[in-house]
Parts: C-alpha cells; sequence; structure tokens
C-alpha cells in the first residue's frame, strides 16, 4: 500500500494566502486557496498509485469539508511547526502499513498526476524523493520509511529548505531522487504566472482557471 497525504487549511479568509492581498482581498485570496485546494485533491486522486488523504489544519473536532467534493479521508494535522506535522504525517503513513508516503500542498494546482506517480516509481530504488519548487523550497516529498532528521530544527519558508534538506540526506549517506523543477503559487506575481499557464491551452487546474478567470472578469487580475 502507498499513501498520498495532501496537507491542506481552512480556507478562511485572512488565514491563508496572505502574500496575495494586494491587490487582492482577504476573500478574494480564500478563494483563490480553495480552488487551489481542490485542484490538488483531483490531481491526487488521479494519480492512481495511493491511497489519498487528507491532513487538515487547523484542529476542529470535525472539519467543514462540504466545499470539498467527494472529499477523502481526513485527519488533523500536529501541533507544532511545519517540521512537527511533516514528522507526524510521515509517522501516520507508515504505521498504518503503507511501504512509500508522498507529501503534497497545495500550492501547485496546476501540478500533474503523472509527477505523482514519478514519485512513488523514483521511491523503488531511492530512500526519498522531492519536487524542487523555483523559490528553493519543495512541492513534494516522499520516503520510504520515517526520516524524521529531515524535518526537526528546520528553518522552514526561505529559499534555503531544498538544498539544506539534500544537505541532511547527503549527510547520512541516504538515497534521493529528484522530480522536475516545478512553481509554487505564493505572490501575486505567481498567481499572474499561473493564469498565464492556465490560458495557453491548458486543461490542468480547472478550478483554479475558473476563479482566475472570475478575478479576470473582474478587473483584479491581468494576464
Amino acid at each position: 500500500m502507498n499513501a498520498l497525504v495532501v496537507f491542506v487549511k481552512a480556507p478562511i479568509p485572512g488565514k491563508v494566502k496572505t502574500r496575495l492581498h494586494v491587490p487582492l482581498s482577504a476573500s478574494q485570496a480564500a478563494r483563490v486557496y480553495r480552488a487551489f485546494v481542490q485542484d490538488s485533491v483531483a490531481c491526487a486522486r488521479l494519480c492512481g498509485e495511493a491511497a489519498v488523504s487528507i491532513a487538515y489544519e487547523p484542529h476542529p473536532k470535525r472539519p467543514d469539508l462540504a466545499w470539498l467534493e467527494d472529499a477523502p479521508a481526513w485527519f488533523r494535522q500536529a501541533e507544532g511547526d511545519l517540521g512537527a506535522r511533516l514528522i507526524a504525517a510521515f509517522e501516520r503513513g507508515f504505521l498504518a502499513g503503507a511501504s512509500k508516503v508522498v507529501v503534497i500542498g497545495s500550492d501547485c494546482p496546476d501540478l500533474d498526476p503523472d509527477i505523482l506517480r514519478q514519485a512513488f516509481a523514483r521511491l523503488d530504488d531511492a530512500q526519498a524523493v522531492l519536487g524542487p519548487a523555483e523559490d528553493g523550497g519543495y512541492y513534494l516529498i516522499g520516503l520510504r520509511a520515517p526520516m524524521p532528521h529531515l524535518f526537526s530544527k528546520m528553518e522552514w519558508s526561505n529559499s534555503f529548505v531544498f538544498r539544506r534538506t539534500l544537505e541532511r540526506l547527503r549527510l547520512r549517506g541516504e538515497s534521493f531522487a529528484l522530480l522536475p523543477v516545478r512553481a509554487d503559487v505564493d505572490t501575486f506575481g505567481d498567481l499572474k504566472a499561473l493564469a498565464g499557464r492556465l490560458s495557453a491551452g491548458s486543461s490542468a487546474a480547472p478550478n483554479s482557471r475558473e476563479v482566475l478567470h472570475q478575478l479576470i472578469l473582474e478587473d483584479h487580475l491581468r494576464v
């Protein structure tokens, strides 16, 4: 059994995609994030290589996932920083019997399901697989066994996360494979670039494409 986990936040205005708040409003940024999650979960389902689940934040007794059509199984993200939450998510997957666990976020809504299939395939030979993001982080990480040292005491949300993760793997002689570099969507410039990609005939990310089209019609986004 393989496990594919999508990290998700509740799409609450003012709590998600805050770097888009100029020029977008908090409500518009939340609409964008909601579409990103819908497309990311749909991509995960299309992978066909693993049982899909959502790691949800914050921590209600039961999250309202009515906005997410046919939502997969979910569990609460652990307390602590991103590292602690990743450690817990991987441990959960392996304790449930998964032989490979891959984790993605929702900042690459136009991710190709074939990238996810490649991730699981590369774990046949490598102990870890990473999808580097253009901003210096990573959009995907997959493991064959728990590796808490990759996540503990890591300084997150900077341009060195991917490089420092590779350094930790090399320090222990652990094998790894790399996937194609992809663009995260964090800033308004990133959002415009995504809109350009989706308007160029791509069939990916239909929910994101629809929301971005609405923003263009509302004159909040020009490609």
